[in-house]
């Protein structure tokens, strides 16, 4: 409450709300903690560059931090292709301002390994996928709260011991 200026009865009430939708768990004698089971729902399909420059009317800022064609099991299984198929794997962070908001990380089947640095510096990865004729509408999204890995801690500036919230989506 102190470090956010809120009074305690906000607080209070906004962990109660956050207990009843199930994503904090109260125990008596061991504290409030964060529950572990993961939240699945259904979404309309946006980037976070366009939900941003919706919001604000300007575009955010993203910096590629990788941007290379590798193999990855777990990506390329996910995507229903052989595990030694090469993919563009990108990792962006994203800023609005001075505010860094996210690390994206993102796995690209062969079809689009053409899309460059510099577009994904000036465009949303959507916009660019339906441009090469993708229609990305909906996916499924599964979203926790982990700790944060050490290349995340830097990039966000968190401290291991705040978490990360994690947004997972295959389209």
């Amino acid at each position: 409450a102190d470090r956010l200026g809120l009074s305690r009865p906000t607080v209070r009430r906004a962990i109660q709300e956050l207990v009843s939708q199930g994503l904090l768990l109260r125990r008596r004698g061991l504290g409030t903690t964060v529950a572990r089971r993961q939240v699945h729902r259904r979404a309309e399909l946006t980037s976070l560059y366009d939900d941003l420059l919706r919001e604000n009317g300007s575009a955010p800022s993203t910096t590629v931090l990788i941007h290379d064609i590798v193999t990855d099991d777990v990506a390329a299984s996910a995507m229903g292709l052989p595990v030694d198929t090469l993919l563009l794997h990108i990792v962006r962070l994203r800023t609005t301002g001075d505010i860094v908001l996210a690390v994206l990380q993102n796995w690209l089947p062969p079809a689009y390994s053409d899309i460059t640095r510099a577009e994904l510096e000036g465009d949303g990865l959507y916009s660019l996928l339906r441009v090469r004729g993708a229609k990305p509408v909906v996916a499924p999204q599964r979203i926790r709260a982990r700790p944060p890995a050490a290349s995340e801690r830097r990039h966000l500036g968190l401290t291991p011991s705040q978490p990360a919230l994690t947004m997972t989506r295959p389209a």
